[in-house]
């Protein structure tokens, strides 16, 4: 009769421990998406078109501060900066990007259309002015 060594069963048990951890732990890094709409009401939250963000700054902010990669979708407007790189002087206002791997995608109907989702930048032109 062969006896089975510890390693045969040890490693088959080392491969099911890490299958186990890798489908329980949240990615790292999970991208959240915010929304933003000039015609949304104040004090949104971002999570959706219907508490959509009022200013892509806000949006920016959010997402800078889960560092995770985020979406920003803004729906047709004009939007202004609002952050001064020099305190003092007004000309320097920006959309100021703390965090690189953040995408934001312009062109959005937005909530006051039936369907906000609906993306065409000809019909639904976001403009960053400043």
């Amino acid at each position: 009769m062969r006896r089975r060594s510890t390693r045969s069963i040890v490693v088959p048990l080392l491969l099911c421990v890490f299958a186990a951890v890798c489908l329980i732990t949240p990615a790292a890094n999970a991208q959240d998406v915010w929304h933003v709409d000039i015609d949304a009401p104040p004090n949104g939250d971002g999570i959706d078109w219907a508490t959509a963000f009022k200013s892509l700054q806000d949006a920016i902010d959010e997402a800078d501060a889960s560092q995770g990669g985020d979406i920003i979708l803004v729906a047709e407007g004009i939007y202004l900066p609002s952050k001064r790189a020099i305190p003092s002087v007004p000309r320097t206002e920006t959309f100021l990007l703390d965090f690189p791997e953040l995408s934001i995608q312009g062109g959005f109907a937005g909530m006051n259309a039936p369907d906000p989702d609906l993306r065409d930048s000809v019909l639904f032109p976001t403009i960053l002015s400043g």
